[in-house]
């Protein structure tokens, strides 16, 4: 497990990309093919902050609610969104290395869409839309998860700032 208590270390000396590269990348084609039978959870961007933010286990948490067979994933898009939080001056960007520790130690796959790139978290969510519906997707985002119920879909949120929870 991350000590989630632990103090972030400085970004200077490695950028966030840096702390990632030996990510597994994957095309999200490929992906579907290969995990058809395990539960898939994917990251938002704003999900990756709660345990460093709130001092939530999610991962342990996360497995309470779907169990031990998961696949964890974020897009490819929100490694963007992380690097361009990393050059804004943002108090979330001091947690950036601890979710780089995240991401390696929990083997998050990192899947390539076929979406065409543009700047926005709006197109990020665009894409978490169009994922296979039976894909959980873990976000704080109010009118992200609004969205998603309609659909429907399930969603892992934060209650309360201190546990998870899916509906």
């Amino acid at each position: 497990m991350i000590d989630i208590n632990q103090k972030a270390p400085k970004l200077e000396k490695k950028k966030f990309k840096e702390l990632i590269t030996d990510s597994k990348y994957i095309k999200i084609n490929n992906f579907v093919k290969q995990n058809s039978s395990k539960e898939v959870l994917v990251f938002d961007t704003n999900f990756l902050f709660v345990p460093f933010e709130f001092r939530v286990e999610i991962i342990s948490e996360i497995i309470k609610i779907l169990g031990t067979d998961v696949s964890f994933v974020i897009l490819r898009e929100t490694l963007d969104e992380l690097e361009r939080i990393e050059q804004k001056k943002t108090k979330n960007k001091k947690f950036l290395p601890l979710i780089a520790t995240l991401l390696k130690k929990y083997n998050v796959s990192i899947l390539i869409t076929q979406e065409k790139m543009e700047k926005s978290s709006i197109y990020v969510d665009a894409i978490l839309h169009k994922l296979p519906k039976n894909w959980v997707i873990a976000t704080n985002d109010k009118e992200l998860k609004q969205s998603l119920w309609k659909i429907p879909r399930r969603v892992i949120f934060m209650r309360q700032k201190s546990y998870l929870d899916i509906k």
